[in-house]
């Protein structure tokens, strides 16, 4: 059985809301075993983008962990405006059909998808969408989830914050640098931009839609179209939010960066 989880990433500043879906085996044990290696009580506690990363050496740990078990997943990008919050769990709905058919898994395999807390007014109502969507043909949607049980929910939280500062930074909102760091291919001291830092680490998880056409003979294969396999722009994204989606996400480098 095939899980997606989605988790959503709320910027205020940049006017935008970044969700993520995370696709692949059941998370949940791995995460789980993640979380108590790092210090913390699964089930209890869990990994917040959210949280002070200098305050908090076992959630900057947990981070670690699960960019390594990520390294397993598949992940896709929905991008919607921060006064649509009434729709995201349409949208989240809507995105996960386009995902689903897109990348050929509807009716090809059984489908579990997990959404995390505040996205419907209740269980029943994400069901109703569900069944309107054509969802439940093909996938047993899960609204509701407690990400500190349900851990695969924290991989997703933590693309979709991912997710959200690439935005920012697409945006011009954000400016911010960090050390290379060891195994990263350049001089471990070597200062990167976050938004360079971030893509580095995610780019080879996200669906695609195969080569983009027209590629320079000994480029080809290096830069994949993203489009409807991997990337969801909500209706009523302002235009400026939409072209910094596109731009940021619509296609993606998988060649040599050093």
């Amino acid at each position: 059985m095939s899980h997606f989880y989605f988790d959503e990433s709320i910027h205020e500043r940049g006017g935008l809301i970044a969700g993520a879906y995370v696709y692949g085996a059941d998370a949940d044990a791995e995460v789980l075993a993640a979380v108590r290696r790092v210090g913390l009580r699964a089930g209890a506690d869990e990994f917040k983008s959210s949280a002070r990363m200098s305050h908090s050496p076992e959630q900057v740990a947990l981070r670690a962990e699960l960019q390594k078990i990520l390294a397993a997943y598949r992940v896709a990008v929905l991008v919607t405006s921060v006064n649509a919050r009434g729709s995201l769990g349409v949208d989240a709905l809507r995105a996960l059909d386009q995902f689903s058919r897109a990348n050929d898994l509807a009716g090809r395999t059984t489908l579990t998808a997990c959404l995390d807390q505040g996205l419907f007014d209740s269980p029943r109502q994400a069901a109703e969408l569900s069944k309107t969507i054509g969802l439940h043909q093909y996938c047993d949607v899960r609204s509701e989830q407690d990400s500190r049980v349900v851990g695969g929910l924290q991989l997703a939280d933590l693309v979709a914050h991912t997710a959200g500062v690439m935005l920012l930074q697409t945006l011009g909102l954000m400016r911010k640098q960090v050390k290379a760091g060891p195994d990263s291919g350049y001089d471990s001291a070597m200062e990167l931009d976050l938004g360079f830092e971030l893509w580095a680490g995610l780019r080879y998880r996200f669906f695609h839609a195969g080569p983009v056409a027209g590629q320079d003979e000994m480029y080809q294969g290096a830069l994949m179209e993203i489009g409807p396999n991997g990337l969801y722009i909500s209706d009523v994204c302002p235009p400026e939010l939409r072209t910094a989606a596109l731009h940021r996400f619509g296609q993606c480098y998988l060649g040599c960066i050093h």
